[in-house]
């Protein structure tokens, strides 16, 4: 199967007639990506954007908010089976890897200094709790990742890779940034995409140029998942230069405006010839998702509490509902060094997102496909934010 038109102008007529109409935005000039561990180290909501990270002994966090990877992978098996899998499919997991934080170097795996964190060490020392969060997790997370020990970017594709080998997929190949694994009858390509501290053009070029690359290696099908959000770039450097613990202060109520013209709204608009877009709602508690998951053509992803039905109050509401909190932060493949305690708990709609796109290679690995369709992207992104679970999204939008 290819997802690929005929020519760009076909592709463009269709998109603009058979888009469903999204609420209104405001045109705040430039955007620039803002990703969970940027603007906020620690706790969900305080982050401003789409991650959280906690700890398995965390009083705050009950053990029936916990969801396991094998569960979340079974659900994804459940809609699309991964022994279906024929053809070749690349996921360019596009994030911030921490570049922008530890002098350009990049973090795509997880040092095992973030496994000994340890909530009991707080707990010891504050036998009355009287915050909603460590301030010395907080900072002990921000020296990580200063130290290239971990990224956000690293926790995404950990989670990615461990859905993968959830589902049976072998490794081939880790260059660190690129893994290739083998699923069925399918190669796998997993491309770390650096976008941290990038604008919407810089993000909108890289992707270009990284899908580029792989197309001239022979690849035809391409899914892409966006964890971050795009937030008006002067709102971003005052965030920056003041050094604040939160976006939030910053945030406006409604999302930036990115229509036509815009180099990433036009590489998605193009590009749904051959590629399904997923990206994360956001961690605002807002009716709608925030960029880049308000364009027409990227399918939303809100995030669901442990294996309940309960979207998280944080989490902004999106066309397709997947769980996001709180799942064990494991060591797929061994990547992430010795054997593992699975003490760290991942949160956010940033970690929703990747189970829709995970879901989406499966889908478009398969042949036919249900969801990707070959004129307008994926059906599932439909324009109706009601947080429906995976599998309802697809019996309802898909073929």
């Amino acid at each position: 199967m290819t997802l690929r038109l005929a020519t760009a102008t076909a592709l463009s007529l269709v998109v603009l007639t058979a888009c469903p109409t999204r609420p209104p935005v405001d045109d705040a000039g430039p955007t620039c990506s803002l990703a969970g561990l940027e603007a906020n180290p620690a706790g969900l909501h305080r982050s401003g954007s789409v991650g959280g990270v906690a700890l398995s002994d965390d009083p705050g966090v009950p053990t029936s908010h916990h969801v396991g990877v094998a569960s979340i992978a079974a659900g994804i098996a459940a809609v699309f089976a991964p022994t279906d899998a024929q053809q070749d499919v690349v996921l360019l997991v596009a994030d911030d890897f921490g570049a922008l934080h530890a002098g350009g170097a990049s973090a795509y795996t997880v040092d095992p200094a973030v496994f000994e964190l340890r909530y009991q060490e707080y707990l010891l020392e504050h036998p009355v709790l009287d915050v909603p969060y460590p301030d010395w997790l907080r900072a002990r997370l921000e020296q990580l990742q200063a130290a290239g020990a971990l990224s956000h970017g690293a926790f995404v594709l950990t989670h990615v890779l461990d859905l993968f080998s959830a589902l049976g997929a072998a490794l081939v190949s880790d260059d660190g940034g690129r893994i290739v694994l083998a699923l069925a009858a399918s190669t796998v390509v997993v491309q770390a995409v650096e976008v941290g501290g990038l604008d919407a053009t810089q993000v909108a070029g890289l992707l270009a140029s990284v899908a580029d690359a792989e197309r001239a290696e022979g690849h035809t099908a391409f899914v892409v998942n966006m964890s971050f959000t795009l937030e008006p770039c002067d709102d971003v450097r005052a965030f920056r230069e003041d050094g604040a613990d939160s976006f939030d202060p910053y945030l406006k109520a409604t999302p930036p405006s990115i229509g036509p013209g815009d180099p990433l709204h036009d590489l998605i608009h193009e590009d749904t010839r051959d590629t399904v877009f997923v990206a994360a709602a956001g961690n605002f508690g807002g009716p709608a998702p925030r960029q880049p998951g308000r364009m027409p053509e990227v399918a939303s992803v809100s995030a669901s509490v442990g294996s309940g039905a309960d979207v998280h109050a944080e989490s902004n509401r999106a066309e397709v509902r997947a769980p996001g909190l709180w799942i064990p932060l494991g060591n797929p493949y061994g990547r992430n060094g010795a054997a593992m305690t699975g003490a760290v708990l991942l949160g956010g709609t940033s970690l929703a997102a990747p189970a829709v796109a995970v879901a989406s290679v499966l889908d478009v690995a398969a042949v036919p496909a249900r969801c990707a369709d070959p004129m307008a992207g994926t059906l599932l992104a439909h324009g109706d934010y009601d947080d429906l679970a995976l599998p309802g999204a697809v019996d309802a939008h898909c073929m």
